[in-house]
């Protein structure tokens, strides 16, 4: 595993830190609110999310596979004209069409198949019943599906099912590293179970901390020029990271 267990308190300390720093993210952002950058409108604690919301944040998951929130942005405009499409609409879309609506995403062809068949798959299956099943069964399933990965199937059970389940992306991976925490041969199992067994099982907190570990990762933790005499981590002698 390579990990350095003696200093994983500070996983939730750098939460505690990093909440300070930056504020609540409020992701997923849907609707109006998701063109908000770079702060976000809260738009899912305290409430019961509708079922268009929760399609909307699965397919904004598909989305962002592989670039940038600011080209999701691009594509939703497209796709929401006038309204944003329903698993129907998507599925009974012509397939070059809804290529050419998610142009600014990438990979716009693959994208567009995996937006269908995981379209197809919510209409099968009701969200009502999905929620009723406990994480592991509900990540077998979707991990069962073309196109969806460790963190495309954890960021739709964390933020359209409300469920516990850490989503661990690039920034993840490299704020830990920069941490001494672990190495680069690290699993995606393996750093998400960091979480999972040092900080309450909690899907808001979960939420959160994703959240502000991404803003950290483009303010301060970035790849190949990292800020770190402003780093909020740096300064509470967090990290000890150095170019």
């Amino acid at each position: 595993m390579n990990i350095n267990k003696p200093n994983l308190k500070i996983i939730r300390k750098c939460y505690d830190i990093l909440l300070e720093y930056y504020g609540e993210q409020g992701w997923w952002p849907v609707g109006a609110n998701r063109t908000n950058e770079p702060s976000y409108t809260i738009t899912n604690k305290n409430r019961i999310m509708s079922h268009e919301e929760k399609w909307e944040i699965i397919v904004g998951s598909i989305l962002t596979q592989n670039t940038n929130w600011k080209n999701v942005i691009k594509s939703f405009a497209d796709l929401a004209n006038p309204s944003f499409p329903s698993p129907k609409e998507i599925l009974d879309m012509d397939l070059e069409k809804l290529a050419m609506l998610i142009y600014s995403s990438g990979y716009r062809n693959q994208k567009a198949l995996r937006l269908k068949n995981i379209a197809n798959f919510f209409l099968e299956n009701k969200f009502d019943k999905l929620s009723e099943y406990d994480i592991p069964r509900l990540r077998n399933i979707l991990l069962s599906l073309n196109g969806i990965g460790n963190e495309t199937a954890d960021s739709i059970i964390l933020y359209a099912f409300s469920k516990p389940s850490f989503v661990v992306d690039a920034y993840t991976k490299r704020l830990l590293i920069r941490l001494n925490l672990i190495s680069e041969k690290t699993t995606y199992n393996d750093i998400q179970n960091i979480f999972h067994e040092n900080l309450p099982k909690d899907s808001e907190i979960f939420n959160e901390y994703h959240a502000l570990i991404v803003e950290h990762g483009k303010k301060h933790c970035q790849k190949t020029k990292p800020i770190c005499e402003t780093c909020p981590l740096s300064i509470d002698k967090i990290c000890s990271y150095q170019i």
